[in-house]
């Protein structure tokens, strides 16, 4: 198997979203070129080969031999490459929403005391 079928197996198992020209733009070049490759006209040059395993998540290992079933993003090899190449592992998307605190439905004014319940009957 060539290194192109390997990018083609790789990128197709990202999904739809990962599309020549989204692959293209992610390595700053054209999908055409990533289509030549694909189509075994032609090899990625070697200093691409980071960006590619990095966009793809993939190894090294498999980019370069294609041995053994293609790693899944989760793979601890993956995590194992990124460390290699000084690729922090990915973060959680925490989504914070900020607004005023309420109680009870109602917002809490700042600076600004409560009205006190009156003694007087």
């Amino acid at each position: 198997m060539r290194i192109g079928e390997r990018i083609r197996i790789a990128r197709t198992r990202l999904g739809t979203h990962a599309t020549q020209k989204w692959l293209g733009d992610q390595l700053h070049i054209t999908p055409q070129a990533i289509s030549e490759w694909e189509r075994g006209n032609g090899e990625p040059e070697p200093d691409k080969y980071v960006m590619i395993r990095r966009a793809l998540r993939i190894t090294f290992a498999w980019l370069h031999t294609g041995a053994g079933d293609c790693p899944g993003e989760h793979d601890p090899r993956v995590a194992h490459d990124d460390s290699q190449d000084g690729m922090a592992a990915p973060r959680p998307r925490v989504r914070i929403r900020m607004g005023r605190p309420k109680l009870n439905g109602t917002a809490i004014r700042s600076g600004k005391k409560a009205p006190r319940a009156s003694s007087r009957a």
